[in-house]
């Protein structure tokens, strides 16, 4: 009988392969800052990613479009994904995390 220690398969990471960086961005003072001093370093994201849960105040929204614009102008992909309501079988459809509760 084989000893099993050698024909396990070892696990190994490789560091020098980098996957892509992507920034969950919160649109909040946080996720801000971080996303700044990442431009500030030439170290930019390969996406950045807002979730909209559809009850955020104007001046969010707002604030989310000039910052928007702000990675427009550096190359920095953005996108936001939101919750869409499609087929209801059993429940009524619903449009953001408020009308959920």
């Amino acid at each position: 009988m084989s000893d099993p220690a050698a024909q396990r398969i070892i696990d190994r990471i490789d560091f020098s392969r980098r996957g892509p960086t992507v920034l969950a961005y919160g649109v909040g003072v946080d996720s801000t800052a971080i996303l700044v001093e990442l431009e500030a370093r030439g170290s930019l994201p390969d996406l950045v990613l807002t979730a909209d849960t559809g009850t955020e105040k104007p001046e969010t929204y707002e604030y989310q479009a000039m910052i928007a614009a702000w990675m427009a102008q550096r190359g920095i992909p953005y996108e936001v994904v939101r919750y869409v309501p499609k087929r209801f079988k059993h429940w009524p459809p619903y449009f953001s995390l408020l009308e959920k509760i």
